[in-house]
């Protein structure tokens, strides 16, 4: 049996109450979130421009008013609330909802301004977020509304001729839809990846912080210049940064008398120490292919856990007579593999008996490897021997 049990969620300790989760997937839900905010300001400013160009240009009347600044009006109410509730978009459900929130408002101003250029820029704006909140997920979504976007066009300028600033935005509105939903996506991996740089735990918090901190301002637009509670890019920074130093204070507690949170030396060497020492107790044949790997130290520790717990299970339930650790690196993809030849088991597809039926050294693993954003796969069959797998990109050290 083949089973990918990454995912399964189990919220790590820190700090109450969170806006992510801890680890890795707290770095991604950061950037998921700083990004969003700055799409919806975005999108509210430039809906803003049109609307104060469009009254200069044709002045206030009754009918320019309910033109140009109601649907801006309406945008603006819609911006607040979304930045207001992206508080609680560390998860996907919430973040789908929101989503699918902000289509309805843009089939609102489609059927009431259909055709005018603040429909386009909302529904430009509604891709991006889609990008930034559900990733690859919403294309489906953005590559539905550019379609729109073409038949919109299609049908007002095949009846009518409209102003030419119209008419550009309309022929432009389905590349622009697609243009933003992709970039968005493209630009959030980005900024993870800034974020992981940030978060070197080399550095001292005190300059972390602060590297965080600029770097979520920025991508959020908030430029505020102290620090306050209550500010998204303020407070995700400082969960981030109190992430980072309670994994670096859990770090130094050794694992079975060896220590992982050396920087200087590769993982591969106390690795290697952990294995000969279990193998030496357990009377297991345990075969090594460990080449230099450098981590970081967190993620150093959380993988030697995992080990550990591999091969606590081999010791007590395998049965087996032979086991083997492999580590390898590849294009910054590090691959750990522990496999035995012992009696294998029946894995439980429900995540709930997973955790309720005395699996506690698989929900262990299951926990660091969601912690560290890899993947874990887990393959066995009564009679065929267990390997467990666990896959993530390397943050060297």
């Amino acid at each position: 049996m083949v089973q990918s049990v990454a995912g399964v969620s189990t919220e790590a300790p820190g700090l109450s109450p969170r806006l992510v989760p801890a680890g890795q997937p707290g770095v991604q839900a950061a950037a998921v979130l700083a990004l969003a905010r700055a799409v919806l300001l975005s999108r509210l400013a430039a809906s803003a421009l049109y609307a104060a160009t469009a009254l200069l240009l044709n002045g206030v009347d009754g009918d320019s008013a309910q033109r140009y600044l109601l649907p801006c009006l309406i945008i603006a109410v819609v911006t607040l609330a979304e930045c207001h509730l992206l508080r609680r978009m560390a998860s996907g459900p919430p973040r789908v909802g929101l989503v699918l929130a902000d289509s309805a408002v843009a089939l609102v101003l489609f059927l009431v301004w259909t055709g005018d250029p603040v429909y386009v820029l909302f529904q430009v704006g509604a891709a991006a977020l889609a990008g930034a909140l559900l990733g690859l997920h919403g294309i489906p979504l953005w590559g539905g509304q550019a379609v729109q976007a073409a038949a919109t066009c299609w049908l007002v300028l095949s009846d009518k001729v409209a102003p030419p600033l119209t008419t550009v935005v309309l022929v432009a509105a389905p590349g622009l839809i697609v243009a933003a939903g992709a970039s968005t996506i493209t630009l959030t991996r980005v900024l993870q990846d800034r974020l992981n740089r940030d978060l070197d735990p080399a550095r001292p918090m005190p300059e972390l912080y602060a590297r965080v901190l600029s770097t979520l301002r920025t991508t959020s637009l908030s430029f505020a210049r102290r620090p306050r509670a209550g500010r998204l890019a303020d407070e995700l920074a400082r969960t981030l940064a109190q992430d980072t130093y309670v994994a670096l204070e859990r770090a130094a507690t050794p694992i079975g008398g060896i220590r992982f949170d050396y920087a200087h030396e590769d993982f591969a060497d106390p690795l290697e120490q952990l294995c000969q020492e279990w193998a030496a107790q357990a009377r297991v044949s345990l075969n090594t292919d460990l080449p230099p790997v450098w981590l970081r130290v967190p993620v150093r520790h959380q993988l030697a856990l995992i080990v550990d717990d591999a091969l606590s299970n081999v010791a007590h339930h395998a049965r087996a007579t032979r086991a083997r650790v492999e580590l390898a690196e590849r294009r910054h993809v590090v691959t750990l593999t522990i496999k035995d030849n012992g009696q294998g088991f029946d894995l439980p597809d429900d995540p709930a008996v997973l955790r309720g039926g005395g699996y506690d050294g698989i929900c262990r693993m299951i926990t660091r490897s969601s912690y560290l954003g890899a993947d874990l796969t887990i393959i066995t069959e009564p009679h065929s021997g267990t390997e467990i797998r666990v896959r993530m990109n390397g943050m060297p050290s």
